[in-house]
């Protein structure tokens, strides 16, 4: 602020000797006093100058000033930054070392891990080389063993073969017997069913002639008793055909 005013009252000051080296040049002009017009006005022309120059630095250092407000604004925030940035940096230093320290261990553990990878890749390899190994024999002795139980199985379907037909033979054998058996046990039923019947007729002629014989008989003894008159008079003849 003081600068302002400062600046203010020396332009004040240029105005007045402006105005006095005016004057003076007016003076000449009008000849009342010596002539000093060529210099008054050489002097006027460099103070004007010097007055416009003296504006343009009043300006420039108006804005000098602002820039200067502004840079150091900007380097009190980068300042502030870079402090900012330097704490960061501290931190990230002690995290880098623990991640250095972690990658080492890590390092160590993959080393290990490779040393541990490859015993198990050979091993692996060991054990595939003796699983092929154990999978062709297997599968050599599995096709020993089909071959053994093809021939096995062709053996017993022969046999087989020869005993349903040894008793297919049986069962027509059996069969035929059982037929002829059939046959000899119907004739043997066929005359022992016409024996029967010759006994049961001669049996019915038999019967029937005993009948008649003993029909006859009654009735004669029928016709002797029955004049006679006894005290068993109440006897009917119903009564001695029962007798």
């Amino acid at each position: 602020m003081a600068n302002v005013v400062e600046d203010a009252r020396k332009d004040t000051q240029m105005k007045k000797v402006l105005l006095i080296l005016q004057d003076e040049i007016n003076a000449e002009k009008a000849g009342n006093r010596n002539s000093h017009e060529a210099l008054l006005q050489e002097c006027k022309d460099l103070l004007s100058f010097s007055r416009e120059k003296t504006f343009q630095l009043r300006d420039n250092n108006s804005r000098l000033k602002i820039d200067k407000s502004t840079l150091s604004a900007e380097h009190t925030r980068l300042q502030q930054k870079y402090i900012s940035a330097q704490s960061a940096c501290i931190v990230m230093q002690g995290d880098i070392s623990t991640i250095n320290e972690a990658n080492t261990a890590l390092m160590r553990n993959l080393g290990r891990q490779r040393k541990l990878l490859s015993t198990k890749s050979r091993d692996l390899r060991e054990n595939v080389a003796r699983t092929d190994a154990l999978s062709d024999e297997f599968e050599k002795e599995r096709e020993m063993i089909e071959l053994s139980n093809k021939e096995e199985i062709e053996k017993y379907k022969k046999e087989m073969d020869l005993m349903k037909i040894f008793y297919e033979k049986e069962l027509q054998k059996t069969k035929d017997q059982a037929e002829l058996d059939k046959n000899r046990l119907q004739k043997e039923i066929t005359t022992l069913e016409d024996e029967m019947f010759a006994e049961e007729e001669s049996n019915s002629i038999s019967f029937q002639a005993m009948m008649a014989a003993i029909d006859g008989r009654n009735k004669g003894i029928t016709d002797s008793f029955g004049s006679i008159q006894t005290p068993m008079g109440d006897i009917d003849e119903a009564s001695v055909s029962e007798l």
